[in-house]
């Protein structure tokens, strides 16, 4: 079985434009992703999933730097995401949204595992939110995202990939991933939308480097709060929000 990470990437972020992209040290957020998905063994391939408005930047980006890449509607996130995943060929779908730079992948294990076996569907940790925000980590096979694109209809779902699963989860097979209870902190923010965010992102990136695990962000910033006062008064985005 063939599985694919599949990083949502796209220029058009209302409250950071171009954050996908922007330099943390000398290297950037889906850059950063995509060296954590080509060094875990159980990805098979690795491809950047973004809409036309960024074929001036994202896609020669890639282009430039050996990344696959595709480009599909810029409304429809989960049309783009089932094709990217068709066009790869993929069983299983590592589902990745490019603001979270410091996705954890030591634990993909326990989400691809069952999913290989028939066991599960759809496995996250986004259902009951327990680990701190950006590192949020979806995985479903191909079958079931054929079922969900059948199944989602209103517009106002499109702009959501796995997440749908989450509305839909009576119908499939799933399992929420809890955090530890040292890292168990969900209203942390370690994810890329704001100003704020990404100064605290590149902090960590200049002391932690671009690999930490969640326990060492998590002891970082309770041993320096305040770089947490930077983004903690920062609202969450509601679900579809650029």
């Amino acid at each position: 079985m063939k599985t694919v990470a599949v990083i949502q990437a796209r220029m058009n972020s209302t409250r950071l434009p171009g954050k996908v992209l922007l330099p943390i040290g000398d290297t950037n957020a889906i850059q950063m992703i995509v060296d954590k998905c080509k060094a875990n063994k159980l990805i098979d391939e690795v491809v950047v999933a973004t809409e036309p408005r960024s074929r001036d930047t994202i896609w020669k980006y890639c282009m430039k730097n050996n990344i696959l890449c595709f480009m599909g509607s810029e409304e429809n996130v989960l049309k783009r995401v089932y094709e990217a995943a068709e066009w790869r060929s993929a069983d299983i779908i590592v589902d990745i949204t490019s603001d979270c730079p410091f996705i954890d992948l030591s634990d993909l294990q326990r989400y691809v595992g069952p999913i290989k076996i028939g066991a599960l569907d759809y496995a996250s940790n986004v259902m009951v939110r327990t680990f701190p925000d950006g590192l949020d980590l979806q995985v479903y096979s191909f079958k079931a995202l054929e079922e969900l694109v059948r199944l989602t209809h209103e517009p106002a779902y499109y702009q959501h990939s796995g997440w749908n699963f989450v509305r839909q989860q009576h119908r499939f097979k799933t399992l929420n991933i809890y955090a530890e209870q040292a890292v168990n902190w969900p209203e942390l923010r370690i994810t890329l939308d704001t100003p704020q965010d990404y100064a605290v992102i590149n902090i960590l990136k200049c002391w932690l480097g671009s690999k930490p695990t969640p326990l060492q962000i998590v002891k970082f910033l309770k041993q320096n709060p305040s770089v947490l006062e930077i983004n903690n008064t920062v609202k969450a985005k509601e679900p579809g929000e650029l």
